[in-house]
């Protein structure tokens, strides 16, 4: 029995897997900065948003290039989200409680920062991105400094599904 769970976790952390999905927004909510209240405000919001996840290649900025993985905005080289660390660990519950099968490579889930905060799995194929630092500031390239968050006007979560490419 122990040979059995040994094989099956080695199956599990050396599956093969995809190097390459498109996710697409299905829904957005957040906060919309009011001027004429000087408040925010909850909002539904519309979106379209498009992403590829990859590994940034040599076409991509030096930035990018340092990252193991990075979430792109589908329509160019821009970067969303980079991400430190390979899939890391999905948990399951077995028979005798929780078992913890750690996927390295191509199976489990990514937690990316930069621009967004987006976590991506790729048993559920779901993602979530959230603005963790715009709601706080962000960089105005113009005068170059950080301004403060209600120029932006929104702070917003996003979740989706995505398909292996």
């Amino acid at each position: 029995m122990r040979h059995a769970w040994i094989l099956g976790l080695t199956m599990l952390t050396t599956a093969a897997g995809a190097e390459e999905w498109h996710c697409v927004a299905e829904s957005s909510v957040g906060y919309s900065y009011n001027d004429a209240t000087n408040n925010w405000e909850p909002a539904i919001l519309k979106t379209d948003a498009r992403y590829t996840i990859r590994r940034p290649d040599p076409d991509d900025s030096p930035i990018a290039q340092k990252f193991k993985w990075g979430v792109f905005a589908s329509e160019g080289r821009d970067f969303v989200s980079l991400c430190d660390e390979d899939l890391i660990a999905s948990v399951r519950e077995g028979v005798l409680g929780i078992v913890v099968a750690y996927y390295r490579g191509t199976k489990g889930r990514l937690e990316c920062t930069g621009l967004s905060h987006f976590t991506f799995d790729t048993e559920t194929m779901t993602f979530m991105r959230h603005g963790n630092g715009n709601y706080f500031s962000v960089y105005d390239h113009s005068r170059k400094e950080f301004v403060p968050d209600h120029l932006l006007k929104t702070a917003v979560l996003e979740i989706g599904r995505c398909t292996a490419m």
